[in-house]
């Protein structure tokens, strides 16, 4: 009898490993199944993101090879990913890529000193230009050029580049264009979206002038 029982025994305990081992190797195939699905949308995301930093590049070499007056927001709008006119990322998928286009070129001054240049509505992000060299294309004190120290959402602190002086030696006015870096800076945004979350990827650069 003893005997019977431990058979019976080792067959109970035989029973429990196979469930056990067919639960583990039941676990391995599920986790092995989520990284081949996390993987692949991670591949595919990565290319996604590729291709819109490549129409952002490509409306960026558009804007180089244009006339520098043809490069403004009414022949570079903005377009949403749901427009017809949205450069497609996937055409498998549907997937199109929203643009935002910035374009600053040309401004009219609204006031200045001797140290600074204010334009009314601009609304700059702080220290947006810092570093950057603002250049009087027209009116009163054209042709001087100053290095940005910093800005507020409306007017550019700055300080005279070349010349050994801190301050405009023609304080601007009224009349005064500019041009920050002597051409027109542009910001070049393409976003699509995946699964509920957004992805973007932005290009800045400068078009400069072709005269």
């Amino acid at each position: 009898m003893r005997f019977t029982w431990v058979i019976r025994q080792r067959r109970g305990i035989s029973l429990v490993s196979t469930m056990v081992g067919i639960v583990l190797v039941a676990g391995l195939l599920i986790t092995n199944a989520a990284t081949l699905i996390y993987t692949a949308r991670t591949s595919r995301i990565v290319s996604y993101r590729l291709a819109a930093r490549n129409v952002a590049q490509g409306v960026y070499e558009r804007m180089i090879a244009d006339l520098y007056t043809n490069v403004t927001p009414a022949n570079y709008p903005s377009v949403a990913s749901s427009e017809a006119s949205a450069p497609v990322l996937d055409s498998l998928n549907n997937l199109r890529a929203g643009l935002t286009i910035e374009i600053q070129g040309d401004q009219q001054v609204t006031s200045a000193t001797a140290s600074s240049i204010t334009v009314t509505g601009a609304n700059w992000e702080p220290n947006r230009w810092a570093g950057n060299v603002v250049c009087l294309t027209a009116g009163r004190g054209f042709g001087q050029r100053a290095l940005i120290t910093g800005n507020t959402p409306d007017t550019l602190n700055v300080s005279l580049l070349g010349m050994g002086q801190p301050t405009f030696v023609i304080t601007p006015d009224a009349t005064t264009q500019f041009a920050i870096n002597g051409g027109k800076m542009v910001r070049i945004t393409a976003s699509f979206q995946d699964r509920g979350r957004t992805y973007t990827e932005t290009l800045t650069g400068l078009v400069v002038r072709d005269d």
